[in-house]
């Protein structure tokens, strides 16, 4: 498993290769919040959908999910509705069982990649009767894409995807 602030979360080594591998990661339940929501950014009104999966999350709809996480990202991310910031993640269909997201992380701006945001993403469209719960769904992020689906026993969402290093070295310990 994997030691994350929303816990830990067992992983999966599905298939291995040469630096990559593709990992399948149980991320749990999501709690989806009970109906669409409204807050107020960039002089508009805009749609979201609270989902929290170990950390918050605020699902928007956007026909412009990269200018809109620009544009919107940070206000959302501190609007009142949120005392505690959240995450914010901005989609859009790109098929029956594929969409596209930018997701703007709370203290961090846009990121290439949000396990707990495209999972959010997968929640928020099957509560809203958008996406057949039986069905995996295919989220496009900036660094790649990876694929949420619901354990059908269990009801946890799984999220499968590349890992890859990117990264070695040594880090002198001080404590």
């Amino acid at each position: 498993p994997i030691r994350t602030d929303a816990g830990l979360r067992p992983c999966t080594i599905i298939s291995r290769g040469p630096g990559a591998w593709q990992v399948r990661v149980a991320m749990g339940e999501a709690r989806v919040g009970g109906a669409d929501e409204r807050v107020d950014a960039a002089g508009g009104r805009h749609t979201f959908r609270r989902v929290d999966v170990g950390n918050p999350h605020a699902v928007l709809w956007s026909n412009e999910p990269w200018v809109d996480a620009r544009r919107l990202g940070p206000e959302v991310e501190n609007a009142p509705a949120f005392p505690r910031q959240t995450n914010v993640a901005f989609v859009r269909r790109a098929g029956p069982d594929a969409v596209e997201a930018v997701v703007h992380e709370r203290g961090c701006g846009i990121t290439q990649a949000c396990g707990t945001g495209a999972t959010a993403v997968f929640a928020a469209l099957t509560a809203r009767g958008e996406h057949d719960p039986r069905r995996a769904l295919a989220v496009h992020l900036p660094g790649g894409a990876v694929t949420i689906e619901r354990d059908q026993r269990s009801g946890h969402l799984l999220m499968t995807g590349p890992a890859e290093v990117v990264f070695t070295g040594t880090m002198p310990w001080q404590g």
